[in-house]
């Protein structure tokens, strides 16, 4: 009796083991395999507040599965996978937590809806962020397969930090949501996702001079009588002659001047010295100096001067009005040609 109880329970033991074998797999499935491509080109720029530089709306895509309905999958609910929050932003009646991508200065939101079947059109309504949060509707009787539905994926600008220039690949391991999708029996649940993919070219923001200048612009002081000068006092402005220049600047820009002295560049004073300053044929005792933007006091040379206070946040037509201006620079005062260049370098880093 003893012996026969005993293989009666090793019967029932075998039983057992077969009965978890079947079980294990028959438990829910996830699959990541559901990229969505998102790739844009596109100016870095500042601005105070994110701002969405592309986005999709994409459909579909199977994100959980079980072999059979038996115990299926009740709801789903889903997060970033590794969340990694940058702030929080609000757009189209949404609040959004902005997620970190592997690209600097560049975050994403999401929205998500799920189906059980794949013909269902659910919409984008549910915010995903650091939290689980319910993307389905729910069911008691359990399905087998979650499908994504509409999807809206979207790259932000991330305030404070910079956009640096260059081509870049996003990460799928950063733009990761995680969908759990949660079955009549715990042992059936799932773990599924969704990313983003594609190409980022981020071009550096420039600005374009207008139609009003060339590369070399002649500027004509006129002609001085030698007497005029002589009576001047040392350090006297005359002769001057104006020219605006216009410049057209994307946001980011931060447009900036450098005055250079052509004929010396290692002058740092306020005063461009004249060509061949030792010919016999040149004026001695003048020089030329450059007003920016109408003040009162000459541009100092080799020196950049900020034509924006900071980071342009828009498309911005800069103004700049330059006055050109003869000074004397010495009580011995000859006659001669007094020619000038001034080279005028504008960056916008």
């Amino acid at each position: 009796m003893i012996q026969h109880k005993n293989r009666t329970i090793n019967k029932l033991l075998g039983s057992l083991l077969f009965f978890f074998s079947i079980h294990s797999w028959a438990a829910g499935v996830g699959s990541d395999a559901n990229p969505s491509s998102i790739g844009t080109t596109f100016t870095a720029f500042y601005s105070p507040t994110p701002q969405v530089i592309a986005s999709r709306t994409p459909y579909g895509g199977r994100v959980c599965s079980l072999s059979s309905s038996t115990n299926g999958f009740t709801s789903a609910s889903a997060k970033w996978r590794s969340p990694n929050i940058a702030g929080t932003m609000s757009y189209d009646g949404y609040t959004y937590e902005i997620q970190r991508t592997n690209i600097s200065g560049i975050g994403a939101i999401v929205r998500l809806g799920a189906q059980f079947t794949n013909s269902s059109y659910a919409q984008a309504n549910t915010v995903i962020g650091s939290q689980y949060k319910t993307i389905t509707a729910t069911t008691s009787s359990g399905a087998q397969n979650v499908f994504f539905g509409i999807k809206y994926w979207a790259l932000v600008t991330i305030p404070g930090e910079p956009l640096v220039p260059g081509t870049y690949s996003l990460s799928q391991s950063e733009t990761m949501v995680d969908v759990w999708c949660q079955a009549v029996t715990s042992n059936n649940d799932a773990h599924g996702g969704g990313y983003m993919s594609g190409t980022i070219v981020i071009n550096a923001p420039t600005c374009s001079l207008g139609s009003d200048i060339s590369s070399i612009i002649t500027l004509d002081l006129g002609q001085h009588q030698w007497i005029d000068v002589r009576n001047l006092s040392v350090g006297s402005n005359f002769g001057s002659v104006s020219k605006s220049l216009s410049m057209q600047c994307q946001a980011g820009a931060w447009p900036k001047l450098l005055v250079s002295d052509k004929n010396n560049n290692n002058n740092h004073s306020t005063i461009v010295s004249l060509t061949n300053p030792s010919a016999s044929s040149t004026a001695q005792g003048v020089g030329v100096q450059l007003f920016i933007n109408n003040q009162s006091t000459p541009q100092q040379l080799a020196t950049k001067v900020s034509l924006a206070p900071a980071k342009l946040t828009k498309e911005t037509t800069i103004e700049l009005p330059l006055q050109f201006k003869y000074i004397k620079t010495s009580e011995s005062v000859s006659t001669g040609e007094a020619n000038a260049i001034i080279e005028l370098t504008f960056t916008y880093d």
